[in-house]
């Protein structure tokens, strides 16, 4: 899949993040097998970090488990 593909894009909000990384844990792209070449979302410096959109499902459980409501998942056109 290359970058023209990509059709959600999760996208932080680096005011609001605190770092806990609830986004990154509840992510299922991120859960099978633990490949690094399979993280969407990591914490890097206390911030969460978007590593990876073009795996991104779209299923919005980095969304709902985000306390400070730091993050979002945009539709690309």
């Amino acid at each position: 899949m290359n970058e023209s593909d990509v059709v959600y894009v999760p996208v932080v909000n680096m005011y609001l993040c605190n770092g806990c990384g609830d986004c990154a844990r509840s992510c299922p792209i991120d859960k099978e097998p633990k490949n690094p070449e399979k993280i969407v979302l990591k914490v890097i410096n206390g911030i969460v970090n978007v590593l990876r959109p073009e795996l991104c499902d779209g299923c919005g459980l980095c969304v709902e488990s985000c306390p400070q409501s730091a993050i979002v998942i945009k539709f690309k056109e």
